[in-house]
């Protein structure tokens, strides 16, 4: 028998909401609706940790810029209690620049592991693990290993 959880479904459908809408769409103002004052992430290679709204926001526009044809054609999610797990793939092509690279023009694709953590419907804790060497490699900026 499957039990329904009416919160992880809730919490499951907001991060959901990340890639689709914040990432693909680049409706940036959305982080101010889904993430907390208080938040809090860890995403390497961001040395220290991103605060607020506006800490995440700095994430979406650096991908948005540099790759703004974003796409996440994969989206899983695992919940349980106030956390959403999230195995994503991303696509797109480095049509501006990312990370002080200019434009390549290269398609790149890459994956992602996430976890977020949801207070009362908003995101306040958040652990990201993107495949930045293989986006770097995929661009030509660093070599196979």
């Amino acid at each position: 028998m499957t039990v329904y959880d009416s919160t992880v479904e809730t919490n499951q459908a907001i991060v959901r909401r990340i890639p689709t809408e914040i990432f693909d769409d680049g409706d940036v103002g959305l982080v101010d609706e889904l993430f907390a004052e208080d938040f809090v992430g860890h995403v390497p290679p961001v040395p220290g940790e991103l605060h607020g709204p506006e800490g995440f926001e700095g994430v979406v526009r650096a991908f948005r810029t540099g790759f703004p044809d974003l796409r996440h054609p994969e989206i899983h999610l695992v919940g349980d209690g106030d956390t959403v797990v999230a195995r994503l793939v991303g696509v797109g092509t480095h049509e501006g620049e990312f990370l002080g690279i200019q434009p390549t023009g290269e398609q790149m694709e890459t994956t992602a592991m996430e976890m977020y953590r949801l207070d009362d419907g908003v995101i306040t804790e958040a652990w990201i693990n993107v495949d930045m060497l293989g986006i770097l490699q995929q661009l030509g900026v660093v070599q196979d290993l």
